[in-house]
């Protein structure tokens, strides 16, 4: 075992220490803790006393971080570490005028915006690294806590000084692109970016400012005479270009100052426990963001061509992120191996931010504290053809890593028909537990969000079932997320948004407190991403997990049936589910 420096603690506290550590410590056993250089040692008489002299073999050697985990201090210390991080998280008492912002673009904040006063520490960390450092950095906080909002933000300023620098009539082409993973988020960008640049009168029309990339012949042909400053585009998009070598990606790539990669754990090739672990969808792992940057270093190498230069110089401005934009990668599920790889593949000078080195548990993955997990299990009654609902038993893992494996087969469902019929009905009923008197103010007060898997068609869902609820008044519209943009929320209308896992990652939707999921996922990750749906800016929200062993299949459930697979996802985020229905 690899020691650490030595431990400074209570002598006296040994007793309950060995008994922490289930030692069985007896009154007529004397213990010696011992004091070595570089690490901390103790024994027993009785263990002592059968040891050769040239080697001790009962002698433990102990980690101090394992010492630690054991005092009474642990969990005080481990209580300051949680509200440390929490507090990155959550809105500080600095205002967004504070920040290096330009002024047309904190109007827009201001007068659209009004629910946003105050910044959270890591949107000041990235609006800094993004308008004053101009180097490239990678990002990791909790979901809600407004990354992208942030770096939106800082991408407008860039505009607007631009424009105060130079005039109207100079084509600054495309200097910001935004990497979006699915057509949902990019619609939001660009939804912000209309009401952020409504504050002051435009130079320019809003085509010059900002647009979303589509692969169709009448849109590239517009996004070519009206070039925005910035660019939102699908990586799925800019992979089909790059593999046409279509121009148009030769006039995006030339100009380019700034590349944000949003939800960028979806687009690194990270590999080994780590991927296997807490993996996004198996769909990202074709994508190859080292062939798109180097495409993005060829393009701005062209444009920047020193003829004095040698090929071995061009070489190592090409390896040392010379001729590179700067990348922002900005993701709740980034991790030390996705930033080894950027700084091994990509560039040498990278920064992160809200990464940390040291060892975490659970997988360096955490959900924010104020979102209760609930985890169902729905099975049918063969004779009454009722549904039986009952909190999954909590299981803890002792050893989760001999089931690293599971997560690697797919995982479907076998009767959609039935299985949404019988989701319907869960959520009916657990809208009815809800809307009791001794429940009603955990109610949803608003918006509902549905997440389906990804063998049901959101279209057909929604026409099928128009309204859920348990009344006119408390029945919500269904309405699918496909990306054509995110309706307003209305004071008369309760929505139900419907969609696959897949494509609401890293999108608001307003006013949801409640989520509820048929689990559809074995990679901790996207369920981290599902439940980041709610809670945004550290507010409180429910998300019910629905289990149909009935339908649902999967390799793995051979080794590990489906009720601990979904316990093993959750405990490696950290989440323990509470019961939702009462004790008998």
């Amino acid at each position: 075992m690899k020691c650490c420096s030595r431990l400074n603690f209570d002598v006296k506290q040994s007793a309950n220490l060995l008994t922490g550590m289930k030692l069985n410590p007896h009154m007529l056993r004397a213990y010696w803790f011992h004091v070595i250089p570089q690490r901390f040692q103790f024994s027993c008489r009785r263990w002592a006393s059968k040891r050769s002299k040239a080697v001790n073999n009962n002698t433990w050697i102990v980690n101090e971080n394992d010492l630690r985990k054991y005092s009474p201090a642990y969990k005080l210390e481990g209580e300051h570490e949680l509200y440390m991080v929490q507090q990155q998280h959550e809105r500080s008492k600095v205002r967004f005028q504070k920040l290096p912002l330009h002024e047309n673009v904190q109007q827009g904040l201001y007068k659209n915006f009004p629910e946003i006063r105050y910044c959270t520490p890591v949107q000041m960390r990235i609006i800094r690294a993004f308008l004053m450092n101009r180097f490239s950095f990678m990002v990791r906080g909790w979901n809600g806590s407004g990354k992208s909002f942030s770096g939106l933000l800082a991408a407008l300023s860039m505009y607007h000084e631009f424009m105060d620098k130079f005039s109207s009539v100079t084509n600054h082409g495309c200097q910001v692109l935004i990497v979006v993973p699915n057509k949902n988020l990019a619609q939001q960008y660009q939804a912000r970016v209309e009401k952020l640049v409504s504050g002051e009168p435009l130079q320019e029309p809003l085509q010059k400012v900002s647009q979303v990339l589509e692969v169709s012949l009448f849109r590239i042909e517009e996004v070519k005479r009206n070039l925005p400053f910035i660019l939102i585009a699908d990586y799925r998009d800019l992979e089909r270009l790059k593999k046409l070598n279509h121009p148009i990606l030769g006039q995006i790539l030339t100009n380019l100052k700034t590349i944000v990669f949003d939800e960028s754990d979806l687009y690194i090739p990270t590999e080994g426990r780590q991927r296997r672990l807490s993996a996004p969808e198996p769909r990202t792992s074709s994508t190859s963001l080292s062939s798109f940057i180097h495409l993005c270093r060829e393009h701005s190498m062209s444009s920047k061509t020193n003829n004095d230069l040698s090929e071995k110089e061009r070489q190592t401005k090409m390896k040392n992120g010379t001729w590179l934009p700067s990348l922002i990668f900005i993701s709740a599920t980034n991790s030390w191996p996705c930033a080894d790889y950027v700084g091994s593949k990509v560039t040498n000078q990278l920064g992160v931010i809200g990464i940390n080195r040291k060892f975490q548990p659970y997988w360096n993955l955490n959900c924010s504290s104020k979102i209760q997990h609930f985890l169902i299990e729905a099975t049918r009654d063969q004779r009454s053809d009722s549904l039986r609902m009952e909190d999954v038993k909590y299981e803890y893992a002792r050893e989760p890593n001999l089931h690293f494996s599971i997560g690697d087969a797919p995982l479907f469902y076998e009767n959609v028909e039935m299985s949404a019929d019988m989701f319907v009905n869960l959520i009916r009923k657990t809208l009815l537990e809800l809307y009791k008197d001794h429940r009603v103010k955990l109610a949803p007060k608003k918006n509902i969000l549905i997440i389906i898997p990804k063998e049901f068609d959101v279209s057909w869902f929604c026409e099928k079932y128009q309204r859920i609820g348990t009344s006119l008044l408390r029945s919500f519209e269904c309405y699918p997320l496909k990306g054509e943009g995110i309706p307003e929320s209305h004071e008369q209308k309760q929505i139900a948004y419907v969609a696959n896992a897949s494509e609401i990652r890293g999108v608001y939707l307003p006013e949801v407190s409640h989520v509820f999921h048929l689990w559809s996922t074995l990679s901790a990750a996207s369920y981290l991403h599902i439940a980041g749906r709610t809670g945004y800016l550290h507010k409180n929200g429910m998300v019910f997990n629905f289990l149909l062993p009935e339908f649902l299949r999967s390799q793995d459930f051979e080794s590990l049936n489906c009720s601990r697979s979904a316990l093993l996802v959750l405990q490696r985020i950290g989440v323990r589910p509470h019961r939702f229905f009462e004790e008998k």
